[in-house]
């Protein structure tokens, strides 16, 4: 009979028998009854995960004293706007978390994008909500989990630029297309960010053209480490007016036909020692020092 599970539900003094009757009431209203008003979080956590209703499931994560109560009633909201409003403001950050966790993977479901977690469908939340998450929350993994599902790209360079050294704002920057760092580099001075934009950058057009045509060198050679593709280090390291990003471009080459060419062509002489050294043929090498006796150091020679 309902009405008297409702009556030792309320009333009984031991909390494992409250728990029981809890556990087999359907009527909504004395579960939301029991979910504010029971003196044990035990019980009140059995008739918190028996509510459907979401205003009893919001009240609940906005006010229990017990912070994995909230966490609880979290896990059963799909409300977006409640969810973030308890991830933002919530004193526990395990509560925040789950309110993110939740915006993440239950918050506008009905809305896919593929720009989370390298291609993985995942929902599409306010933009707006989730950086004042990335930006603000206290603690780190919920920021870092709001900024893996920000797609809007200013608003993730802003995260970056402003976190240049930190997870905070490399997990910005791995989320950033390739042209959109690119052209940040260009419009942007500051070491601490360009240094790292540039090494997150994964197309190697989009970084051969950073080596060739950057201002300045160091960013260039950060770029030429980056790259993989033959054909455009072998471009940089017989073309680009730097010496040492020409350098750095012939570190990256092991034909050794070409190696030869630039050992013989390259005007600079950390240039060629670079060529020099990345040649391992020993008759091609004991042939390349006889060549270039007297143009390197004495201590460039005891390398070989």
């Amino acid at each position: 009979d309902g009405d008297v599970l409702a009556e030792i539900a309320r009333n009984d003094s031991d909390k494992y028998v409250r728990g029981d009757a809890v556990g087999k009431i359907s009527d909504g209203d004395v579960l939301a009854e029991i979910a504010r008003n029971d003196s044990d979080k035990y019980v009140r956590r059995i008739a918190v995960e028996m509510i459907s209703d979401g205003d009893v499931l919001a009240e609940i994560a906005r006010n229990d004293s017990d912070s994995s109560l909230r966490r609880t009633a979290v896990e059963m909201i799909s409300d977006g706007d409640v969810l973030a409003e308890i991830a933002m403001n919530d004193s526990n950050k395990y509560v925040r978390m789950a309110a993110a966790e939740k915006i993440r993977y239950d918050a506008f479901f009905d809305i896919l994008s593929n720009n989370c977690f390298d291609g993985e469908i995942s929902p599409e939340v306010d933009d707006d909500v989730l950086a004042e998450i990335a930006k603000n929350d206290s603690d780190w993994k919920t920021r870092v989990e709001a900024i893996r599902c920000i797609a809007n790209q200013d608003i993730l360079l802003d995260i970056a630029k402003n976190n240049p050294n930190e997870e905070i704002g490399h997990v910005a920057l791995e989320m950033i297309d390739d042209d959109v760092l690119a052209d940040s580099v260009v419009n942007d001075y500051s070491w601490d960010f360009c240094s790292q934009a540039i090494r997150f950058i994964s197309d190697d057009d989009v970084l051969a053209d950073i080596a060739r045509n950057y201002s300045i060198d160091d960013f260039r050679r950060i770029a030429v480490g980056g790259i993989s593709d033959l054909d455009l280090l072998v471009d940089i390291a017989r073309n680009n007016s730097e010496n040492y990003v020409r350098m750095d471009a012939v570190k990256k080459i092991s034909d050794e036909d070409i190696l030869v060419d630039i050992l013989r062509n390259d005007r600079a002489w950390n240039v060629r020692e670079a060529a020099l050294k990345n040649i391992s043929d020993t008759n091609t090498l004991q042939k390349m020092i006889l060549e270039n006796f007297g143009y390197f150091s004495v201590d460039s020679y005891s390398a070989f």
